[in-house]
């Protein structure tokens, strides 16, 4: 199965929203705008890195945001 958390960083370490987001624009929503968060993909149980087509994904949906004024 794959979804998508939002994940940040702080002092001690990385940390998730623990919400299993089946979209990226959905995991979007819990992304703070404070350059310390980002969206992983679990994918069949593994962590990963978004892939090239699941990043423009992300980037077409901030610019989406950005154009609702959510950014």
């Amino acid at each position: 199965m794959l979804f998508y958390l939002t994940c940040w960083t702080e002092d001690d370490g990385i940390y998730s929203c623990g919400h299993e987001h089946l979209t990226i624009g959905e995991a979007l929503e819990c992304l703070v705008p404070d350059g310390k968060s980002f969206i992983r993909a679990r994918d069949n149980g593994r962590l990963r890195s978004l892939n090239e087509a699941e990043f423009g994904v992300f980037l077409l949906e901030v610019g989406k945001g950005i154009l609702k004024g959510k950014g």
